[in-house]
């Protein structure tokens, strides 16, 4: 059978394959938090190299254009031992002169590539106005929020995450809140919050109610939601925040300052947070149409959930809502004898 486009005898046209091209804007952005956050800026550039799943960021595109030959390699080999140190270091000296050796390392395998460099942003003692408003807004979050035992912090991932307490805000979601209000912001994180401090672990059960095990043989502990405390706290939360209104020092009611985008590269599209109702299906995020494809097949576990998104409870918990809310989806919870939750749709 011939090819479309082409004669008989005629050879087939080639595949162009699009090279991947390099980006660095994420990584000037995480060294534009050294002034600021020396931890955080060097966790965001980890988080750009290591990023293996945007072609346009971290050593996707490097390999691509730039493969490595057998000394550049014992090099790149360094600098992931030169990371790993710095994560178990004892001492934060110790942490930040690896982490700051492994970059180098980096910079060094990839010369010949215009990298940021490590030492300039060390160096740097100005603070960029983005920079200074992503940290307006987190400091009013972090503030607001602060008796109820949650902080908030920026990550370069595209989806929010909780890890104990903190909740992990994209650096991309973030750059928009600061072009609205404080207390619009610190009002739209009520149930991210009273989830937050809901979540209790619980043993994993199978449908048929037996024990889950972990790699240890031991019971397998998921967290889960408490729903009862959930209605029970989102008042705490709203009395902190009304505490931490009436101490603000600045305006609640008007935008923090300016959006701007540190990544002008296309992202992987996500829903907003402030989605109109009903929207079309075709906004949803992959994980997203994940779950809604599994919710209209029939019911589906909160473990399901967890384990095909890759989520945490209290985040399953937090884009469930916003799935509901942005799609007008009529979202019916349940338990079973084991006390594991289900959704379905009504």
């Amino acid at each position: 059978m011939r090819r479309r486009g082409t004669r008989w005898g005629e050879p087939p046209k080639p595949v162009t394959v699009v090279a991947p091209k390099l980006n660095t804007a994420g990584l000037q952005a995480a060294y534009e938090w050294m002034p600021v956050d020396q931890h955080l800026g060097f966790r965001m550039a980890y988080e750009w190299y290591n990023d293996a799943i945007n072609p346009k960021t971290g050593v996707s595109p490097l390999l691509y254009q730039d493969p490595l030959n057998e000394d550049r390699q014992r090099a790149f080999d360094r600098a992931t031992k030169a990371q790993n140190l710095g994560n178990h270091a004892g001492t934060d000296g110790e942490r930040l002169h690896a982490w700051a050796t492994g970059l180098r390392l980096y910079e060094k395998v990839w010369a010949a590539k215009p990298l940021p460099k490590i030492d300039e942003a060390l160096a740097a003692t100005q603070t960029s106005d983005r920079v200074r408003n992503i940290t307006t807004v987190l400091s009013a979050l972090n503030d607001a929020f602060a008796p109820c035992g949650v902080r908030f912090k920026v990550t370069l991932g595209t989806e929010r995450d909780l890890d104990n307490s903190i909740i992990y805000l994209p650096q991309s979601e973030v750059e928009q809140l600061v072009g609205q209000p404080p207390l619009k912001t610190v009002l739209n994180e009520v149930t991210a919050v009273a989830q937050a401090i809901s979540v209790h672990m619980v043993i994993a059960t199978n449908e048929d109610g037996t024990v889950q095990t972990g790699p240890d043989g031991k019971p397998l502990m998921v967290p889960e939601l408490d729903v009862a405390a959930f209605f029970a706290n989102v008042p705490k939360v709203l009395a902190a925040v009304a505490t931490w209104s009436e101490g603000y020092n600045g305006s609640l009611t008007k935008r923090v300052g300016k959006v701007v985008t540190a990544n002008k590269a296309p992202r992987t599209p996500r829903v907003p947070s402030q989605a109109p109702a009903a929207a079309s299906t075709s906004s949803l995020s992959p994980k997203h149409k994940l779950v809604h494809d599994a919710l209209k097949n029939g019911t589906v576990s909160l473990t399901s959930v967890m384990q095909m998104t890759g989520w945490k409870t209290a985040t399953t918990m937090t884009q469930l809502y916003r799935m509901k809310r942005n799609l007008g989806l009529r979202l019916v919870t349940s338990k079973n004898m084991s006390g594991e939750t289900f959704f379905s749709l009504a």
